[in-house]
């Protein structure tokens, strides 16, 4: 089975929305596994908007199922969302079970329930910059 995995940091989900380059760019590669990092939204907006929310509802018509994991710290920052192809049934897990890190919005692991790729296991994450100091 061949698979389109993509990842995109997108540095604020509204931002790329009100473009459309998300949904261009769904609409022309078609991936089975899309990472997306830095939404920068947080629960509620991800919820209430309305530009998102036309964005999930184009993302249920083309088949897709998806997680978004936004940080609980603080509001507009970090954040990923994880699209799948309904027909590959993802799992999604958005803790990792070190409380500090889960509420910074930073992973979502994706299991499979479809063979072959039930032993697949696939990680959505958004990395800190490392630059900013020593810790």
């Amino acid at each position: 089975m061949e698979l389109k995995f993509y990842s995109w940091n997108v540095n604020g989900l509204r931002a790329i929305l009100k473009k459309g380059h998300l949904q261009d760019f769904i609409e022309k590669f078609k991936p089975d596994i899309l990472a997306i990092q830095e939404t920068k939204v947080d629960e509620e907006t991800f919820l209430k908007d309305k530009k998102i929310k036309e964005f999930l509802d184009f993302l249920k018509d083309k088949g897709y199922l998806f997680e978004h994991n936004p940080a609980k710290i603080k509001k507009g920052w970090s954040g990923v969302l994880t699209i799948v192809k309904e027909k590959l049934k993802p799992v999604f897990i958005k803790e990792i079970g070190i409380e500090e890190m889960d509420k910074e919005g930073r992973i979502i692991k994706t299991t499979f329930k479809v063979k072959p790729l039930n032993n697949l296991v696939f990680y959505n994450v958004y990395f800190p910059n490392g630059k900013s100091s020593d810790e």
